[in-house]
């Protein structure tokens, strides 16, 4: 543990803490070490501390952390749900049992906007507004001992002084507002007769029956609370919390982490009582998660992006070897149909297993296009390779399989290896990345991107079709310094790279080899079975092949290499390098160095 999280770890208990940090740097570990703390250093009753999370899945996350910690206590971890059915047996109030899903939920609103008589309808869809009625139900609550009708009123007023943009990007009017509440308070009269509650309206309404009461009704409450990544909580989530703390503002104590960078809105910008007592503020920096080169990219996109809020501190810990993060440029029609994409991610996967020791289970491919998921789905299985969704590894991590994501159903959930696929302009951020165009949208998939290199730890190999690469891919989005043309490879990145100029290709693999193997000029010669010969000090003799689409890398397996010690095939996209030993050739990690 560094010093700044001792501290933490050993501060005094009271006041409202907040734990800033971005991806890795032990926000989570330091949560749990602080409840090991307070058990053993100031002999708190476990039962009395509570560490709260979003969902049953974060609390798998970070149940199987505090396995690995293997703490000298039992750490209670509950969803912000779990504490609230607790809390309503506890005072034996049989409330809010009849649940909908989200589906349900969106059937009965398109149901009110069908049979509502606006020309709104025309400019406004029915999936607006059942965005527009989540955002309403998410953030905007009224806490008093008013009528329910006064209730929506007040809050209807706070929703109209809301800037808000259409699907078109325009400002909402108010008329247009006042349909969209029209239909809002329409949906909630009904769901509140017939008993019927959607986790929107479930946690709405829970918060209005704590309003009702006094403080000291509120009979399950908790001096010492710690949330795990606010930013994944709604403002009236954040508002339930507050009710349950112990309302002496000089006997509660409570820590909470924050990933500002994950977060959909600005945490001091919250009008809300969690927030606004906040005493402490304290800043992780040291990322423990990726390694060096990883991070590195991490970094630069993070300081190139004028989209992120203001910046925290951010360092690397990690000392090991260099494993540079991988980008392969596409061809559009390769893109489209997925199969050349495929081949080349079964390569690697082969030498992830076979030449670096590492399991299925260690990766994972998130699919920015989720169109894909069957098809990706449906060729692992026909090779008899386990998907697993990325819900099912969180919940049994032992699953034998590699794990398939899309994009927006990816988890903060470290991977060894991690490979995103199709990050083109119509699937990740689609126009350049200012505060002048698309604000929203480009915040949103920042986010996203950000998420998803985050959360690799080894090796990071990213898709994009060469044409059209998402604004994040182009050069002044990230450093391409910190990036390489293959896995475990120091060959830099060729952007212009086409297999059909052979004497340019050629010229770059020279440079490559020249530059970072320690080749020299005179070691290279051509030849009518290989494109180019390379001879080494110690007299190791490597065939280079070129491949192109008409190429079949089987035939040229076959061709006599009993004179090379090594060969070595690459097209537009990676290659691959052969040791040829006892007449067999096997694949290794990269071209050796010259001595």
């Amino acid at each position: 543990m560094t010093d700044i999280q001792n501290q933490i770890i050993n501060a005094s208990i009271e006041g409202i803490t907040l734990i800033n940090g971005y991806a890795g740097v032990g926000k989570s570990t330091v949560l749990l070490k602080r409840f090991e703390q307070l058990v053993n250093r100031y002999s708190i009753e476990e039962q009395e501390i509570i560490i709260v999370v979003k969902d049953s899945l974060k609390k798998a996350v970070l149940e199987k952390c505090a396995e690995d910690l293997s703490l000298e206590c039992n750490v209670n971890i509950s969803t912000i749900y779990e504490v609230i059915s607790a809390y309503l047996h506890f005072i034996d109030l049989d409330l809010f049992n009849n649940t909908i899903d989200e589906e349900q939920k969106d059937v009965l609103i398109s149901t009110i906007y069908k049979e509502s008589n606006s020309d709104f309808k025309t400019s406004i869809s029915v999936d607006f507004v059942v965005n527009e009625i989540n955002y309403i139900q998410q953030t905007i609550l009224e806490e008093s001992k008013d009528t329910l009708q006064n209730l929506l009123k007040k809050e209807f007023q706070r929703y109209a002084l809301t800037s808000r943009k259409s699907s078109s990007k325009n400002v909402l009017t108010y008329k247009e507002k006042s349909f969209i509440w029209g239909i809002y308070e329409k949906f909630l009269n009904i769901v509140l007769d017939d008993n019927l509650f959607d986790e929107h309206t479930f946690f709405q309404s829970f918060l209005r029956l704590m309003s009702l009461q006094k403080n000291d009704e509120h009979l399950l409450s908790f001096r010492h609370f710690l949330i795990d990544d606010i930013q994944d909580f709604t403002p009236v989530q954040l508002s339930i919390i507050y009710k349950f703390l112990n309302q002496d503002e000089h006997s509660h104590h409570l820590m909470m982490t924050y990933d500002p960078l994950k977060s959909p809105y600005k945490i001091r910008k919250i009008d809300n009582k969690l927030i606004k007592y906040i005493s402490n503020e304290v800043i992780l920096s040291d990322n423990f998660r990726s390694n060096t080169a990883i991070f590195n990219l991490l970094k630069s996109s993070i300081e190139r992006n004028p989209l992120y809020p203001d910046q925290l501190n951010y360092n690397t810990s990690s000392n090991e070897r260099l494993n540079y993060p991988v980008v392969s440029f596409f061809h559009k029609e390769d893109v489209e149909k997925g199969s050349k994409q495929f081949d080349v991610v079964l390569e690697r996967l082969d030498l992830f297993i076979k030449t670096f020791n590492y399991r299925l289970n260690d990766i994972l491919l998130v699919l920015c296009d989720p169109n894909k998921m069957e098809f990706y789905k449906s060729e692992f299985l026909s090779r008899k390779i386990n998907v697993i969704s990325i819900d099912e590894r969180i919940i049994n991590s032992d699953l034998e399989g590699i794990t398939l994501a899309s994009k927006d159903s990816l988890r903060c959930v470290e991977f060894p290896i991690v490979f995103i696929m199709d990050m083109n302009d119509q699937l990740l951020c689609q126009s350049p990345v200012n505060r002048v165009t698309n604000i929203s949208k480009n915040t949103a998939d920042s986010r996203l991107f950000y998420k998803m290199i985050s959360i690799a730890k080894d090796h990071l190999i990213l898709n994009s079709c060469k044409s059209n690469p998402s604004y994040l891919l182009l050069p002044g989005s990230i450093d391409y310094n910190h990036l390489r043309f293959e896995v475990g490879s120091d060959f830099k990145l060729n952007t212009n790279y086409n297999i059909y100029r052979k004497s340019e290709i050629k010229t770059w693999i020279k440079e490559q080899l020249i530059n970072n193997y320690n080749y020299k000029q005179d070691s290279f010669k051509s030849s009518d079975i290989h494109d180019l010969i390379l001879t080494s000090d110690d007299d190791k003799k490597i065939g280079i092949t070129l491949l192109d689409d008409k190429t079949n890398l089987e035939v040229k397996e076959t061709f006599k290499a009993n004179n090379f010690d090594y060969l070595m095939y690459i097209d537009e996209f990676h290659y691959m390098v052969y040791k040829f030993e006892n007449s067999k050739l096997s694949r290794i990690k990269d071209i050796p160095v010259n001595p």
